[in-house]
């Protein structure tokens, strides 16, 4: 069985390793949508690394600023993903919407009344729902990468399957404030998921990018 910390720790890699190729990618083919890719992946670093800091650092950052950060992540990455298809996308104020429901609903329900299933649901819910989003995009493109789409697709809707189950079961599942270091399932499946997806994510901004 693969150890979280070393699985995290290939996370870790693999993140700042995609973030270098997005740079990569943004200078020498000088394609605008790696911009909106490097954004996406520094924010799931910085993220990730302060909910790994959860019991060193104070609960603000390690669970409120923390999930806040990887919800805009995810929102540069369906940015990314738009212009990556050559829609024409950018930055909207409605964007703020839902970074700001993750940020009060995680300090109602970390400060005001404490509640870890209802922050894993929100947290859950909004990935599952830009994940299956991002997966119906992939799948009705029709453009000469019509496999790659094809593959993408399904690989963001593996992610709406693993949020939905994640839903699901912070209701199912008996939680504590210790979930994150006894509860194998939860880490492990997110963790795994993120490693392959960045080294697809990787073969396909080449592709795009060889394109023009």
């Amino acid at each position: 069985m693969l150890s979280l910390v070393f699985l995290a720790k290939v996370c870790y890699i693999i993140l700042m390793v995609f973030s270098l190729f997005c740079l990569y990618i943004k200078y020498y083919f000088n394609k605008d949508f790696a911009k909106y890719f490097f954004l996406s992946s520094l924010s799931f670093l910085i993220g990730l690394a302060l909910i790994n800091l959860r019991y060193t650092i104070s609960d603000f950052y390690s669970i409120v600023i923390a999930n806040t950060i990887l919800v805009s992540g995810q929102i540069y990455l369906y940015i990314a993903v738009l212009k990556l298809l050559g829609y024409k996308a950018y930055w909207k104020n409605q964007y703020f919407i839902p970074i700001g429901v993750i940020f009060i609903g995680y300090i109602l329900f970390t400060y005001v009344y404490f509640n870890l299933p209802m922050r894993i649901f929100i947290f859950s819910v909004f990935f599952m729902i830009s994940d299956g989003l991002i997966a119906l995009i992939f799948w009705k493109i029709r453009n000469k990468k019509e496999i790659a789409n094809k593959i993408s697709s399904l690989m963001f809707f593996i992610g709406f399957v693993i949020f939905l189950i994640t839903a699901i079961n912070s209701f199912i599942v008996d939680l504590n404030v210790n979930y994150l270091s006894n509860n194998y399932f939860f880490m492990f499946l997110p963790y795994l998921y993120l490693v392959l997806f960045f080294l697809w994510m990787m073969y396909l901004l080449y592709c795009y990018s060889k394109k023009a």
